[in-house]
Protein backbone atom coordinates (compact mmCIF):
# COMPACT_ATOMS: atom_id res chain seq x y z
CA UNK A 1 0.00 0.00 0.00
CA UNK A 2 0.94 3.36 -0.32
CA UNK A 3 -0.17 6.90 -1.28
CA UNK A 4 -2.93 8.46 0.29
CA UNK A 5 -5.64 6.36 3.10
CA UNK A 6 -8.50 5.37 1.02
CA UNK A 7 -11.74 7.04 1.36
CA UNK A 8 -15.21 7.29 -0.71
CA UNK A 9 -15.20 10.65 -2.02
CA UNK A 10 -18.06 12.76 -2.53
CA UNK A 11 -19.94 10.66 -0.11
CA UNK A 12 -21.47 12.29 2.32
CA UNK A 13 -23.13 10.32 6.13
CA UNK A 14 -26.56 10.39 6.01
CA UNK A 15 -28.27 11.17 9.01
CA UNK A 16 -32.06 11.09 9.06
CA UNK A 17 -34.50 11.07 12.19
CA UNK A 18 -37.23 8.91 11.61
CA UNK A 19 -35.93 7.00 8.69
CA UNK A 20 -36.70 3.59 8.92
CA UNK A 21 -34.93 2.18 6.02
CA UNK A 22 -31.48 3.45 7.09
CA UNK A 23 -28.76 0.94 7.55
CA UNK A 24 -26.19 1.09 10.28
CA UNK A 25 -22.59 -0.32 10.65
CA UNK A 26 -20.26 0.21 13.46
CA UNK A 27 -17.84 -1.00 11.36
CA UNK A 28 -17.67 -0.80 7.64
CA UNK A 29 -15.34 -1.98 4.98
CA UNK A 30 -13.68 1.05 4.27
CA UNK A 31 -13.13 1.60 7.97
CA UNK A 32 -10.96 -1.95 7.61
CA UNK A 33 -9.22 -1.46 4.65
CA UNK A 34 -8.44 2.31 6.20
CA UNK A 35 -7.02 0.46 9.21
CA UNK A 36 -5.01 -1.66 6.87
CA UNK A 37 -3.79 1.30 5.00
CA UNK A 38 -2.62 2.88 8.52
CA UNK A 39 -1.04 0.10 10.29
CA UNK A 40 1.06 -0.63 7.18
CA UNK A 41 1.81 2.93 6.96
CA UNK A 42 2.84 3.36 10.52
CA UNK A 43 4.62 -0.04 10.13
CA UNK A 44 7.19 1.53 8.46
CA UNK A 45 9.41 3.68 10.39
CA UNK A 46 12.52 5.64 8.73
CA UNK A 47 14.53 5.34 11.99
CA UNK A 48 13.50 8.94 12.90
CA UNK A 49 10.63 8.83 15.11
CA UNK A 50 10.42 12.76 15.73
CA UNK A 51 9.69 13.10 11.83
CA UNK A 52 7.64 10.06 11.46
CA UNK A 53 5.45 11.17 13.87
CA UNK A 54 4.82 14.69 12.53
CA UNK A 55 4.39 12.98 9.32
CA UNK A 56 1.45 11.23 10.44
CA UNK A 57 -0.07 13.33 12.59
CA UNK A 58 -0.34 15.31 8.96
CA UNK A 59 -1.47 12.63 7.29
CA UNK A 60 -3.92 12.03 9.26
CA UNK A 61 -5.02 15.43 10.25
CA UNK A 62 -5.23 15.88 6.67
CA UNK A 63 -6.69 13.10 6.35
CA UNK A 64 -9.76 13.90 8.57
CA UNK A 65 -10.01 17.60 6.65
CA UNK A 66 -10.53 16.22 3.63
CA UNK A 67 -12.78 13.39 4.32
CA UNK A 68 -14.80 14.71 7.70
CA UNK A 69 -15.71 13.61 11.19
CA UNK A 70 -16.68 10.19 10.23
CA UNK A 71 -12.90 9.18 9.48
CA UNK A 72 -12.35 10.71 12.70
CA UNK A 73 -15.01 8.37 14.51
CA UNK A 74 -13.64 5.45 11.94
CA UNK A 75 -10.18 5.66 13.60
CA UNK A 76 -11.59 6.02 17.23
CA UNK A 77 -13.69 2.88 16.57
CA UNK A 78 -10.68 1.13 16.09
CA UNK A 79 -7.91 2.50 17.59
CA UNK A 80 -7.95 0.21 21.16
CA UNK A 81 -6.69 -2.56 19.53
CA UNK A 82 -2.39 -2.12 18.71
CA UNK A 83 -1.58 -4.81 16.00
CA UNK A 84 -0.04 -7.62 17.26
CA UNK A 85 2.40 -7.41 13.71
CA UNK A 86 4.45 -4.60 16.32
CA UNK A 87 6.64 -5.17 18.59
CA UNK A 88 6.19 -4.47 22.27
CA UNK A 89 8.16 -0.70 22.95
CA UNK A 90 9.03 -0.58 19.51
CA UNK A 91 8.44 2.79 17.60
CA UNK A 92 5.66 1.56 15.66
CA UNK A 93 3.60 0.23 19.08
CA UNK A 94 4.26 4.41 20.13
CA UNK A 95 3.65 5.71 16.85
CA UNK A 96 0.75 4.05 16.77
CA UNK A 97 -0.44 4.90 20.35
Amino acid sequence: MGGRPPCEEGVQPSVGLGRTNMKFEMVTALDLTRREYWIDRIGRPSGDFGADSDSVEREVAEEIKQTGVETLLSHLRLCGAIPESYESDSSEEKLYS
